[in-house]
């Protein structure tokens, strides 16, 4: 009779739940379950294991399943006297499914959620606005005390985007019949962004010698990042003078409209 008491004894201690830290798993209150979130960004989940033994010096580890994420095991991100917080970041629009912590006793709650700032979206041109750039007192293919006038660089400000792009050419010495060999007076826009090419405009047409001012729409360009500086830049530019250029082909960049689209 002793025998069997003692056996059945044994095995009644073999059914009771170990509570010992990280013996047994504490999950989630109930109702706390199938919580979803929506935000503009992501999503700070925040729970708290309390009720934690004085003595208990495990700092615990959490496993909390969501419905899109999966799986997600964070550590306490602090850790009290018989208090822990685990903070868990997912995509918006997700659903908890569960949650269990290594600590054997207390209450795992799912203390609150809150709404992460999203990535502010990179500012982009808006339809319709323009930016005007324009070289003040540069004559392209004019010589001055430097030399020859190739190009003139000027800074900008344009917005990531795709543009409309019109030039204007001035020759205020033309006249009917003046200089008919100037058939390049041409020029176009390099773009830059840190001092580096980015787009090259389209070139526009020669300046008849009977016209003063030439504007004319050269295309399009696509600046996923936009440009800080805009190049106005003769057509026959880096060539020998002498063998190509023939005569000094000299016009005004006088401006360049960059229109959003």
């Amino acid at each position: 009779m002793r025998s069997r008491l003692s056996l059945a004894l044994a095995a009644s201690l073999l059914l009771v739940p170990l509570t010992a830290a990280g013996a047994a798993a504490v999950t989630l209150h109930t109702p706390h379950l199938n919580t979803a979130v929506d935000c503009d960004g992501q999503v700070l989940w925040h729970f708290v294991h309390n009720q934690v033994a004085p003595g208990n010096a495990t700092a615990g580890t959490l496993t909390a399943t969501f419905d899109g994420a999966g799986a997600v095991v964070v550590d306490a991100s602090s850790v009290l006297n018989r208090v822990r917080h685990y903070d868990v970041v997912t995509p918006s629009g997700d659903t908890l499914l569960g949650a269990s912590d290594t600590i054997a006793e207390g209450k795992l709650v799912l203390s609150h959620t809150e709404c992460l700032p999203g990535e502010e979206p990179d500012p982009e041109c808006v339809a319709g606005s323009s930016v005007v750039v324009t070289w003040p007192d540069v004559r392209l293919g004019f010589f001055n005390v430097t030399g020859l006038v190739e190009s003139a660089a000027t800074s900008t400000s344009l917005l990531p985007g795709d543009y409309a792009v019109t030039l204007t050419s001035t020759d205020p010495f033309h006249a009917p019949g003046y200089q008919p060999e100037q058939d390049q007076e041409q020029w176009y826009v390099v773009l830059t962004l840190g001092g580096s090419p980015v787009a090259t405009t389209g070139t526009i047409s020669d300046l008849p010698t009977d016209v003063l001012t030439l504007t004319e729409g050269v295309g399009t360009v696509s600046l996923p990042d936009g440009a800080d500086g805009a190049v106005a830049t003769h057509l026959l530019i880096g060539l020998d003078y002498s063998a190509f250029w023939l005569s000094p082909e000299s016009v005004e960049p006088t401006q360049a409209v960059f229109t959003c689209i």
